[in-house]
């Protein structure tokens, strides 16, 4: 009769399935309801925000692009208002070919003056042609010096070099060119200013470019324009492999919104020539049906529109490209909404099935209970405050509970709480509340995090240990790792370990510090004053001093328990912890006591007296360190003020 009873209570009665049915299958319902109309907004917002920050992206990337050749086109004009003369001869190839080698997408850098003379620069391979000339093997640049005097042409010389600035092959141009006559010098003479010109076709090399000018003016008059041109090639393939997914199009518009370049590198107009093309050339006509979805002329920002048979929608954004010149250019994004669609749509279907699978296993899970759970389980709950409290009763035994998992849970809470009572004979009392309380588990693993880590080492230690009494040492080091061990605690450090004669601490962990670096330099000037102190002791008793070398660096290095599951330790680990070890060891190459690095002067320098030294080498590193020694601490308003309390 009894296990009859027992039985029966293991089921869960009809009623309360039903009733959990029916309370959460209308849940359910509401949730996957409410997933997807908030996914369907927040899929509307985020593809809207991704067009918009990706076309911004694209702009300041363009702008990172051209205004430093615009910077070049000013530099080379500062030099020519300063020596013109440098400009009408061959030494000036040299510096020209500079401002080619500055970025791949310049083609051609020149300076044209007022009296018809130009020279040139401009990086060339063998399937080049400059004027109808085709470059030779092995040329790597051309070089065009073109002088006239009183109308009248002296020097006209076509020059190819290889590698090596060897000269490969000399032609006469015999051209009729005077860059006078160009529309990107007489811009820049009606304008005073740095301009862009294009797209133009290029006159030596026959490419469509853009020329970015900037004249040189001597009394109110332009006497010469130093000029850059970049290949609008190179600009659309940039915007092609720039593309916010593979169905994206860019375009780069004038302020009458015709084309300037665009990332459909088979487009007419890339194809075309210095005329600016028109939006109905390109390829695709995704940019021409999106300027007629436009709010308005003067509209900048992001919107919608639908493909022609109205089955697609796109996002498109547009923005200003603002440059050092004064130009009106626009880039125009577009990507279809399907692009960024497909993953948060497969999310919120997924996250519809998980639903449905964590209703049946609910009700599953329901179904293996009992209406008795409760009341056992609130007998262990005292029970287990009871432990954490380290109130333990052995004497008084724990219900049993019909369920064999309840039963289990009993049996091993009996045992925990008599391990912990004789835990407790043998560890404080405060200390087992303490771990009880955290409930923390003590396990491998780590994370990164900023610090600052410092490193003491003794000079000459295995000199010294040779030629001093063992206890007499043993002694003094100790004497001396106390200092350290004190400074770095009161300085709120972390002592990592004792390695030998070595001290390895670290701030910033566990605890945060915000100025770590700051503290951790702190402590290093403290243990050496105070063994400047110990070590005068010392001498008078006549031993030989204890003179540490410290090196302190900060950065993002591993910190966590590691070891093993039987041993571990709260340590740091990573590249951060050898570039400290390396300061540490450059004191005795440099004659320095304290050394740290660029990154400890960039998080606490206003505060620290610095002596920059040099740049040394860390083993596993390909770049080097900048050192600065460190020799004191600058009083601040806020120290005053501590000195004073």
């Amino acid at each position: 009769m009894r296990l009859n009873q027992l039985s029966r209570r293991f089921r869960l009665r009809p009623s309360m399935v039903v009733l959990f049915t029916t309370l959460a299958l209308p849940f359910l319902a509401i949730i996957v309801v409410l997933d997807y109309t908030a996914t369907s907004r927040a899929v509307t917002t985020t593809s809207e925000d991704m067009v918009n920050r990706f076309n911004n992206q694209i702009v300041r990337e363009l702008v990172q692009t051209i205004d430093p050749v615009i910077s070049l086109t000013r530099s080379a004009a500062m030099l020519v208002a300063k020596d013109p003369d440098f400009f009408r001869k061959d030494a000036s190839w040299d510096f020209l070919k500079t401002h080619t080698e500055h970025s791949a997408i310049i083609n051609t850098a020149y300076v044209g003056f007022a009296d018809g003379s130009i020279t040139m620069a401009a990086p060339a391979s063998e399937k080049a042609q400059f004027f109808g000339k085709r470059a030779p093997p092995q040329t790597v640049n051309a070089f065009w010096r073109l002088d006239r005097q009183s109308e009248k042409i002296v020097h006209d010389e076509l020059v190819f070099k290889g590698a090596n600035n060897q000269v490969i092959e000399k032609h006469q141009v015999n051209s009729t060119y005077d860059p006078r006559l160009r529309p990107w010098y007489q811009a820049a003479v009606d304008g005073k200013e740095s301009i862009v010109y294009g797209p133009i076709k290029s006159a030596s090399t026959g490419e469509i470019e853009l020329t970015f000018a900037t004249p040189v003016i001597n009394n109110d008059l332009v006497v010469a324009v130093a000029a850059i041109d970049i290949s609008l090639a190179s600009t659309e393939k940039f915007l092609n492999e720039h593309r916010i997914s593979a169905n994206a199009i860019s375009v780069v518009l004038d302020s009458q919104l015709r084309v300037i370049a665009s990332s459909d590198i088979d487009s007419k107009v890339s194809q075309a020539s210095e005329n600016i093309g028109r939006v109905g050339d390109l390829t695709s006509d995704l940019p021409q049906r999106a300027l007629l979805s436009l709010p308005s002329s003067q509209f900048l920002g992001t919107f919608r529109f639908d493909s022609a048979d109205g089955h697609t929608n796109y996002m498109a954004s547009l923005s200003k490209i603002d440059l050092k010149v004064p130009v009106d250019w626009r880039i125009l994004s577009i990507a279809p909404s399907q692009d960024f669609l497909k993953e948060i749509t497969d999310s919120s279907r997924l996250i519809a099935y998980i639903g449905v699978l964590a209703l049946i296993a609910q009700l599953l899970v329901i179904y293996a209970m009992s209406v008795r759970i409760a009341r056992p389980l609130e007998q262990l709950a005292r029970e287990v405050d009871d432990i954490e409290q380290l109130k333990v009763h052995d004497s008084v035994p724990l219900s049993r509970s019909f369920f064999f998992e309840i039963d289990q849970l009993t049996t091993s809470i009996d045992r925990m709480r008599k391990a912990i009572g004789a835990f407790a004979a043998f560890v404080p009392v405060d200390l087992v509340r303490g771990l009880l309380k955290s409930g923390q588990k003590l396990e491998l693993g780590g994370r990164s995090r900023f610090l600052t880590i410092m490193f003491c080492d003794l000079e000459s230690f295995s000199t010294l240990s040779e030629n001093s009494p063992s206890q007499q040492l043993l002694l003094r080091v100790s004497k001396y790792l106390q200092i350290a061990t004190h400074n770095i605690n009161q300085e709120m450090g972390t002592v990592d370990k004792f390695i030998g004669d070595g001290v390895m601490a670290f701030w910033g962990a566990p605890n945060t510090l915000e100025d770590h670096a700051y503290r951790a330099c702190a402590a290093a000037l403290k243990i050496q004053e105070q063994m400047d102190v110990i070590n005068k002791e010392w001498e008078n008793e006549g031993l030989p001093p204890l003179k540490v070398r410290i090196g302190i660096h900060s950065d993002v290095v591993l910190v966590g328990n590691i070891g093993s599951i039987e041993r571990m330790s709260y340590t740091v680990m990573g590249d951060g912890v050898n570039v400290a070890a390396r300061l540490e060891g450059i004191n005795k190459e440099l004659g320095t006591r304290i050394c740290i690095s660029k990154t400890v002067v960039r998080e606490a320098g206003e505060r620290l007296k610095l002596r920059a030294l040099d740049e040394v080498t860390v083993k596993g590193r390909k770049s080097t360190v900048e050192v600065y020694e460190l020799l004191g601490l600058e009083a601040t308003e806020i120290d005053v003020s501590m000195n004073k309390d």
